[in-house]
């Protein structure tokens, strides 16, 4: 019993910990970058930001790169990543 109270516990504060952002090294600050920040307000990407397409580059495998898996909704971007019904050579998601 000692031991799951204690597994618990340890759970929880690696989680918190490992939940909250880093915090700048001491002497900076954080600040945003227009150049690379989003609201995502529209229903496409804004393509002067985002690319949804790499030419040359298919991906990583097993994961290829599907420009259809991305999308905005709701004021965010949405990746959505699936095992492929039919594998595409050493592709399968």
């Amino acid at each position: 019993m000692k031991n799951d109270v204690l597994l618990a516990l340890f759970i929880i504060t690696t989680g918190y910990n490992y939940a909250q952002p880093p915090g700048p090294s001491t002497g900076f600050r954080w600040v945003l970058w227009d150049q690379y920040s989003d609201e995502f307000n529209g229903a496409s990407l804004d393509q002067t930001k985002w690319r949804d397409r790499f030419n040359g580059w298919n991906g990583s495998v097993p994961a290829k790169f599907d420009p259809s898996t991305i999308s905005v909704q709701g004021g965010n971007m949405q990746m959505t990543n699936k095992k492929l019904a039919v594998p595409d050579g050493r592709y399968t998601i």
